[in-house]
C-alpha cells in the first residue's frame, strides 16, 4: 500500500501531538531544598565563601543534568550557638531533610544531636575534630581524618628536629594536636594550650626557643589565630620550619601574618585539576568565581553531587534510605580525590603540603 504525502503529515502530526502530551503529563523531579550552614562572616568567612562558591558549582552541575535543586545558605560564623539557631531555622522553616555543614567542628558537634534526633542527614565538607565519628548515624564529612594530617606535617618536620606544639582550644584543633602528636617520633620540647580569641603569644614563643624548638606546629582553630602566631614567631627572631593546621588556607592568615606568611607549611585537602572529575569541577569553579579551584571548594562541590545521587536513589524524604547510600557508597571518584565512607560515615583521602608564596598557598615542590 502506498502511504501518500498528506497521510504522511498526519501521522507526523499525531505523533508530535502526543509526545507533547506525554512530556506534560511526564512528572517533573519534584524540588529539593538543601539546607547549608558556613560562616560567611567572622574569622572563617573566607573558608566559608570558597566551600559555598563550590556547594553552588555542585548545584548548578545537577540543574545543568536536569535536576531540581534549591539550596539556603545559613550564615553560622562558624560559632556553635549561633549554627544551632540556623538548624533549626531550616529544619523548622524551611522544611529541610539535607543539610550540608558545617565547616567548623564546634558548630558541628553542636548541631548533629538536632539533626541526628530529627533524622536529617548532615555532611561537612571540612569538620575534622575526632568526636564527629561518633556524633550519629546520619552523620558524615567528606574531609579526611586528622591522622592523616598530623602522619603528613610529622613526616614533613623529621624526627630529629626538636618540636614545639601549640594548640587551639577547640575541637578541630585538639584532634589536629593528638595527631601530631601520636604520629610524631621526635622530640616535642615545647607544648602549650592556648584559647581561641587569645592575641598574645609571646610568652609561650620564648619558653619554646628558650627549649631549643627548631620547628613549631600550630594545631590552630582559624586561619586569623594561625597569621597571629606565625607573625610573633618570625618576629621572635625564630627560622626554623613552622607548620600550620589545615584551617590556615584562608585569606585571613595574610591579613594576620602578613610579610611573615612567607614559607609557612600547612597540610590541605586534596585536589588534582587533571583528573575528570578534579578538571569538570575547576571548569565550573573558574566560571563562577574567576579562580582555581582548591581543596575545600572541591568537598563543598563533592558533597552536593553525593546527596543528590542519594535523593535520586532515595526521593526527598526519605533519609534513612540515604543514609544507606552513603554508607555504600565506595571508590567514588570526587573531585576532592576518590572516598569510600566508613562505619562513622568518616572517609580516608589523601592531603597535600603547601606552602605560602606571594599571598597565597601552593602545592610545596
Amino acid at each position: 500500500m502506498t502511504i501518500k504525502p498528506l497521510q504522511i503529515l498526519g501521522i507526523l502530526a499525531i505523533v508530535l501531538v502526543g509526545g507533547l502530551l506525554l512530556t506534560s503529563l511526564s512528572p517533573a523531579r519534584p524540588e529539593t531544598t538543601i539546607g547549608v550552614l558556613v560562616p560567611l562572616t567572622g574569622p572563617s568567612a573566607g573558608l566559608g565563601q570558597r566551600i559555598k562558591a563550590g556547594i553552588e558549582a555542585g548545584a548548578e552541575e545537577i540543574r545543568a543534568r536536569g535536576g531540581n535543586i534549591h539550596v539556603v545558605f545559613e550564615d553560622d560564623k562558624g560559632d556553635a550557638t549561633t549554627a544551632v539557631s540556623a538548624a533549626r531555622k531550616l529544619i523548622d522553616t524551611d522544611g529541610v531533610r539535607v543539610i550540608i555543614g558545617t565547616v567548623k567542628s564546634d558548630a558541628m558537634l553542636a548541631v548533629a544531636p538536632i539533626t541526628e534526633g530529627e533524622q536529617v542527614l548532615l555532611v561537612s565538607p571540612t569538620a575534622g575534630a575526632a568526636a564527629i565519628s561518633q556524633a550519629g548515624d546520619f552523620v558524615f564529612r567528606v574531609i579526611e581524618l586528622p591522622d592523616v594530617h598530623g602522619k603528613a606535617a610529622a613526616a614533613r618536620i623529621g624526627a630529629d628536629v626538636p618540636t614545639a606544639l601549640l594548640i587551639a582550644n577547640a575541637a578541630n584543633a585538639q584532634s589536629y594536636g593528638n595527631a601530631f602528636r601520636g604520629n610524631f617520633t621526635g622530640r616535642i620540647v615545647h607544648e602549650s594550650t592556648y584559647n581561641q580569641n587569645d592575641l598574645d603569644f609571646r610568652t609561650d614563643i620564648a619558653k619554646a626557643n628558650a627549649a631549643g624548638a627548631e620547628a613549631f606546629y600550630l594545631a590552630i582553630s582559624t586561619a586569623k589565630d594561625a597569621g597571629i602566631l606565625v607573625k610573633q614567631i618570625r618576629e621572635s627572631g625564630f627560622t626554623g620550619t613552622i607548620v600550620s593546621g589545615v584551617a590556615t588556607d584562608a585569606k585571613e592568615f595574610f591579613d594576620a601574618a602578613g610579610q611573615y606568611a612567607e614559607g609557612t607549611l600547612i597540610t590541605a585537602p586534596f585536589f588534582n585539576p587533571s583528573t575528570k572529575a578534579g578538571a569538570a569541577f575547576n571548569t565550573r569553579y573558574k566560571a563562577l568565581t574567576g579562580n582555581e579551584g582548591e581543596g575545600f571548594a572541591a568537598n563543598g562541590y563533592d558533597s552536593m553531587l553525593l546527596i543528590n545521587g542519594a535523593i535520586e536513589k532515595c526521593g526527598n524524604e526519605d533519609t534513612s534510605c540515604m543514609r544507606d547510600f552513603l554508607y555504600g557508597t565506595k571508590e567514588y571518584e570526587g573531585s576532592g580525590g576518590t572516598l569510600s565512607f566508613d562505619m562513622n560515615g568518616d572517609v580516608e583521602k589523601p592531603v597535600t603540603l603547601k606552602v605560602a608564596r606571594d599571598g597565597k598557598f601552593v602545592p610545596e615542590k
